[in-house]
């Protein structure tokens, strides 16, 4: 059952971010639900969900232009094995515990997509990336987080009902 659920919380998530980037021109700061569900599934153990469902997350970004092919996919994987790292020392439930993992991921993967594009991008003109637009990210995605955390919390025990037994997710 984890590879279903897996491929219905993708699609769920890949098609709400895809309206998101269709109605929010590109280079404006939006929210950034893929990285929101990547540190949800690593801050509650689910580290081997996270990094896989980040990895195709960010390929697909990555496909649809956002960013040099490969870097979304490569911080979303990274980001949901070090969020996996810390999960045991961090308290989940807490909203404080949410905001600090989803900012410190947002500053993280902008950071490090930047990084990158300044090291691998042979292009003349560069996309419109800056701290700002990074920063700005971070605070849309802070203010979604504690909503995306519940309803992913829903999402989750749907399944645990669907599925009839405690650790399907194991």
């Amino acid at each position: 059952m984890i590879w279903w659920f897996g491929l219905m919380t993708f699609t769920l998530v890949w098609v709400c971010q895809m309206l998101m980037v269709y109605f929010i021109p590109a280079g404006y700061p939006s929210i950034n639900l893929p990285l929101i569900m990547v540190v949800y599934l690593g801050i509650t153990g689910q580290v081997g969900l996270a990094q896989t469902l980040g990895f195709f997350w960010g390929l697909g970004s990555d496909a649809a232009g956002l960013s040099l092919f490969g870097t979304q996919g490569f911080f979303l994987s990274l980001l949901g094995y070090l969020v996996g790292l810390l999960s045991k020392k961090i308290d989940s439930e807490k909203t404080v515990s949410q905001v600090t993992m989803v900012i410190g991921a947002t500053i993280f993967c902008g950071l490090g997509c930047w990084f990158f594009q300044k090291v691998f991008d042979q292009a003349e003109v560069l996309r419109p990336w800056s701290l700002g637009v990074v920063l700005f990210q971070g605070f849309f995605n802070v203010l979604l987080a504690p909503l995306v955390f519940r309803m992913s919390s829903f999402w989750v025990k749907m399944w645990i009902q669907f599925c009839g037994r405690r650790g399907f997710l194991d």
